[in-house]
């Protein structure tokens, strides 16, 4: 596999609009965009990115999505190079040029002012920008690089589920599970791997159907061999890439699962690949699509939902916890598990809040395990709220579960300890998300989901 380099940044100032006359307006200027680049940065070498974001340029372009190409050569060429195209308010297609002139007699303006020129595609001049690095995002900026394996979606797929690797590491466990829901139902398939603590590996798991105004519906499968090692099979339960499949007593599943989007590492990618946390969690596919039917004693639920499948990888579950997935619609998703570990000398530790939400695009907090000490989490028996403020951005989720939408699930952890769940796909949640701009805090997005969240509280008797 390949490595690539990844950051955000910001920049913002100010563009000039081009007139014929003598008379020159002075707009806000602002964009954010997401790098990637192949390989490992050499700033001795000239590099070229890939990026994408959003732009904005007062009184011509609101929040527009960009896509462009960031030349690195400060040692060779002596500049960072900045191109990318967008299409303005009007939907005429506009291009920003500019570049960084390092000077290393002074390093501090130079790597952070980037002037440029704003053209519409036949080359004629619309203004000029100038824009620099705000140093209150230093925090967030150096945070946001990492050096990644660059793998496709079925090799993300296949992290670490192979029969023999769970059967060479005693006391793991591993979950794969899909939650996805419609204006009337809610569903939950769920599958797990254990490798318990005196060696022996097996499997178990679920499926849940809930419905507003009834009882759920939930039965449980027991097989305990893993007839296949690439994929999670067993006598009764299939799970690839692209379907759920699988049968309990009293219900019958055949589902096709869709998802292209960017997975979400809800607790940053190094817990996930490195294990530097007792259990990490992964949305591969945060907003997929689900096809198929569900026969529950013939009756026959159609289903055309979106949703997502996740999966988590640790020593087992918490002593307490709280997850929520909340589908924003239009490829928009929060993603909250705040977990108390139950090792020792953690146990007692207030909740750890990891928060993941993608919006617009946009992705905050950038890196969800350094901003996890920020965010204070409040539990009761049938609701939960999670908020936090931290460098501009303020955060506060609430979700509220009524016992009668729930179900009451018993877990079994590789070292033989048993916890307990209560779940439901039909969850009410209220989000409201704020950032600081210019001194100032301006919504991001308040949306309130009502039947339709994601979310469970786990508990130990």
């Amino acid at each position: 596999m390949s490595l690539e380099t990844r950051f955000h940044e910001r920049m913002s100032g100010y563009w000039i609009e081009k007139k014929d006359t003598k008379k020159s307006n002075t707009y806000n200027f602002c964009f954010e965009i997401d790098v990637r680049l192949d390989g490992v940065m050499n700033l001795f070498a000239t590099q070229k990115a890939f990026f994408k974001g959003f732009v904005t340029a007062e009184n011509f372009a609101t929040n527009k999505e960009i896509q462009g190409v960031l030349e690195t050569s400060p040692f060779i060429k002596r500049q960072l190079r900045y191109s990318f195209s967008f299409f303005n308010d009007e939907g005429v297609e506009c291009k920003f040029d500019g570049w960084k002139s390092i000077a290393f007699l002074d390093p501090l303006r130079t790597w952070t002012t980037l002037p440029g020129t704003l053209k519409d595609m036949s080359g004629n001049m619309i203004g000029e920008v100038l824009v620099k690095f705000n140093f209150q995002d230093t925090f967030s900026f150096l945070s946001s690089f990492r050096l990644s394996e660059s793998v496709k979606d079925e090799d993300l797929f296949l992290k670490r589920l192979t029969d023999e690797y769970l059967s060479s590491r005693k006391g793991r466990l591993e979950v794969w599970y899909d939650t996805f829901s419609d204006d009337k139902h809610g569903y939950w398939i769920h599958h797990e791997l254990i490798s318990s603590i005196k060696g022996e590996t097996y499997s178990t798991g679920w499926i849940a159907i809930f419905e507003l105004g009834k009882k759920p519906i939930f039965e449980r499968f027991e097989d305990r061999d893993i007839l296949d090692s690439k994929y999670f099979k067993t006598d009764s339960v299939s799970l690839t890439p692209i379907d759920r499949i699988g049968k309990t007593k009293n219900i019958e599943w055949d589902i096709k699962v869709d998802g292209k989007s960017d997975p979400l590492y809800t607790f940053g990618r190094l817990s996930w690949k490195k294990e530097t946390l007792p259990a990490s969690q992964i949305v591969p596919l945060p907003t997929a699509k689900y096809t198929g039917t569900i026969k529950v004693k013939g009756k026959e639920f159609k289903i055309d939902c979106t949703g997502a499948s996740a999966r988590i990888f640790g020593l087992g579950n918490a002593k307490r916890w709280v997850w929520l997935h909340a589908d924003l619609g239009d490829n928009n998703v929060v993603e909250v598990v705040s977990a108390v570990s139950k090792k020792k000398y953690l146990e007692n530790l207030k909740p750890l809040s990891f928060v993941k939400i993608r919006f617009d695009g946009k992705e905050y907090p950038i890196n969800s395990l350094l901003c996890a000490f920020f965010f204070k989490t409040e539990i009761t028996d049938n609701s939960f709220r999670v908020s936090g403020r931290f460098p501009r951005l303020r955060v506060d989720i609430k979700v509220s579960q009524p016992r009668e939408r729930c179900v009451v699930v018993d877990y079994l952890d590789p070292d033989g300890e048993a916890a307990q769940c209560i779940n439901t796909e039909i969850a009410d949640v209220d989000i409201r998300v704020m950032r600081k701009i210019k001194n100032e805090w301006e919504e991001v997005f308040v949306k309130r989901l009502e039947g339709c969240g994601h979310s469970e509280i786990g508990i130990r008797q």
